[in-house]
């Protein structure tokens, strides 16, 4: 500390320490960051990027596989399978016209006129084998019951082909319509997949650029982090010098006032026994309590202090402030006397004066 025009104090080293203790602290968050948490979070970005890829790469070619093969049956299906459902058309048509039922109901009836013709042949046969006149009205009774058994089969394969063709051709018009119904829907499940694979691509892509995002949040944090940690550093480095300039305005006022006071002393009021004006007792064995409390512009410490008991009442009651006649002495020499005691004494004009 030093007063009447001295310097401002030095800082307090204890500041400087943590000054320098949260200095080290932001530097040492942002290189770890930079050199351990920053890489691995990039290399999971890319992990991910990489798989998204692939992800994307595997589902555009399953969609453009489904696709493809949605286009092969459509074309298989016009080339195919319109003919082949015309024709099925035709045929079902055909058979629910009436016309064609009576057609498939005469063939049924030749059919059975047919065999009843082979077993009239038959039963000719076996007359002749037996003797019996076949032109005879015992072979006749026997022909004619074969012709109402014959008249009656027709009269059922003819009722029974109709019904059937018309059934038949009833069941080929939904097989016609069943085929056809299945063909939209087998589309839309190609078209489904297609798109399906298509939006996994785009999941894949927002997950990268969600790792992307979460990277750089994590950067921008932690650039905060240590900006802040900096900004706390200068805030403090700024509050301790408000109040190292409030500090030292502070003792250069309370100097000055001590100055002024100090001066009068030495002027006026310091007086020895003798009457020698300016004269002071100042030996340090003569005094207790002593401790700095400054140093004068010119050097010399100065000292808070009472006398021991035995010179109060010459030199003074209760706490004095001055030199010491053993910090003069060896740089003024002139500035110092022995006193008829034998302590010494100061000249505070000379000691004031010196230097000036």
């Amino acid at each position: 500390m030093s007063f009447w025009g001295g310097s401002a104090p030095a800082p307090d080293p204890n500041i400087g320490i943590a000054e320098k203790q949260m200095s080290d602290l932001s530097t040492e968050m942002w290189t770890t960051f930079k050199t351990d948490i920053y890489p691995t979070l990039l290399k999971q970005m890319e992990k991910e990027n990489s798989r998204a890829d692939e992800v994307w790469a595997m589902d555009k070619r399953a969609s453009e596989f489904q696709l493809k093969n949605a286009m092969t049956d459509r074309s298989i299906y016009e080339d195919v399978g319109f003919s082949a459902g015309r024709k099925i058309i035709e045929d079902a048509n055909k058979y629910n016209e009436a016309g064609y039922q009576e057609q498939m109901a005469s063939q049924a009836v030749g059919d059975i006129a047919s065999a009843q013709e082979v077993a009239r042949q038959t039963q000719v046969n076996r007359d002749r084998a037996y003797g019996i006149d076949p032109t005879s009205g015992r072979s006749g009774a026997g022909f004619n019951a074969n012709n109402v058994a014959a008249a009656l089969a027709k009269a059922q394969a003819g009722t029974q082909t109709r019904e059937a063709a018309k059934q038949l051709g009833l069941a080929k018009q939904a097989q016609v319509f069943n085929m056809a119904a299945g063909l939209p829907a087998q589309s839309l499940a190609s078209s489904n997949s297609a798109v399906s694979s298509g939006t996994a691509g785009i999941d894949a892509t927002g997950k990268a650029l969600a790792g992307t995002t979460s990277a750089s949040g994590a950067l921008n944090s932690a650039t905060s982090t240590a900006m802040g940690g900096w900004n706390n550093v200068g805030n403090l480095g700024v509050s301790k010098y408000k109040a190292d300039l409030e500090k030292y305005s502070a003792d250069s006022n309370a100097s000055a006032g001590f100055g002024s006071m100090f001066g009068t002393l030495g002027a006026a009021a310091i007086k020895n026994p003798t009457g020698a004006a300016a004269l002071f007792g100042s030996d340090i064995n003569i005094k207790e309590n002593v401790y700095q409390i400054g140093t004068l512009t010119n050097g010399f410490p100065l000292y808070a202090f009472e006398y021991k008991p035995e010179y109060r009442d010459t030199w003074g009651h209760g706490i004095q402030i001055g030199v010491m006649a053993q910090d003069v002495e060896p740089i003024l020499p002139e500035a110092v006397t022995t006193h008829m005691d034998g302590y010494k004494l100061v000249d505070y004009d000379k000691v004031m004066n010196h230097g000036v």
